[in-house]
């Protein structure tokens, strides 16, 4: 998700019209359009790598309503605020695992459910893009396991 800064730095460099090629000493290299002014509005950005974003900007950042699609095919289709995800969302991962729920900071946070390629599913908080609070985590299996977990591991009921 540390590109996902990149984009947003992007986005302040981009201050072109319509539709472009952007490949001042400002901008990093893209295709871009908009509907709006080119601060404000609805954008659809490509990246040189295959990276496309395509939602709402604000203050020429991403806000609002987007889907980000990148070229190692993970996605997030969800609000973003001041050029993060924020608010809810899901990310699918590359490896086929998935995250549906609340979002800040570019991070999970909030209650939300993960389920990961390998079949087990954990549903409760999260904090800081791992399992933090109450949760139950159910292998594939069938064993659950309920209770409280830190930094991503099970403390105790």
């Amino acid at each position: 998700m540390n590109f996902f800064r990149l984009m947003v730095i992007t986005f302040f460099a981009i201050s072109m019209f319509g539709c472009a090629i952007s490949s001042s000493k400002k901008g990093v290299p893209g295709v871009y359009s908009y509907k709006g002014d080119n601060n404000n509005g609805r954008i659809t950005y490509k990246w040189p790598n295959g990276d496309v974003y395509e939602g709402g900007i604000k203050n020429n950042m991403m806000d609002g309503y987007g889907v980000m699609k990148y070229q190692d095919s993970s996605s997030y289709t969800g609000d973003f605020k001041a050029g993060k995800m924020c608010g809810k969302g899901t990310y699918k991962y590359s490896d086929g695992s998935k995250y549906i729920g609340e979002f800040a900071n570019d991070m999970m946070n909030g209650k939300g459910k993960l389920t990961f390629a390998n079949g087990d599913t954990y549903e409760g908080e999260f904090n800081n893009d791992q399992m933090n609070g109450a949760g139950v985590f159910t292998y594939k299996s069938g064993t659950v396991v309920k209770g409280t977990f830190k930094d991503g591991q099970f403390v105790g009921k």
